[in-house]
């Protein structure tokens, strides 16, 4: 079964580019060895908001455009859903 950690990654900037988001990102992490491309962003109650598409701007201050999962922009924090492989139990089968 697939686990699901959710990290803080920061907050809704504005929207560009024929309905895309600009996501402030959290310039404590990074992304040159944790590429968030393709991931999918969380609201705070859990719900799918947003798909990564790609990290832009200097990496003190990043952002992340974001292709919309629902018409509603994100209010508060976002969070990257980071999908956890469990690990087997059991011996060989």
């Amino acid at each position: 079964m697939k686990h699901v950690k959710q990290v803080p990654m920061g907050r809704f900037v504005k929207s560009v580019l024929n309905e895309k988001w600009l996501v402030a990102a959290n310039p404590n992490l990074d992304y040159s060895r944790e590429d968030p491309t393709g991931l999918i962003l969380l609201d705070s109650g859990g719900r799918r908001v947003g798909k990564v598409l790609d990290v832009l701007g200097p990496i003190e201050n990043p952002l992340l455009l974001v292709e919309p999962l629902t018409r509603e922009e994100p209010r508060g924090d976002v969070f990257l859903e980071m999908p956890r492989i469990g690990r087997k139990r059991g011996g060989k089968r």
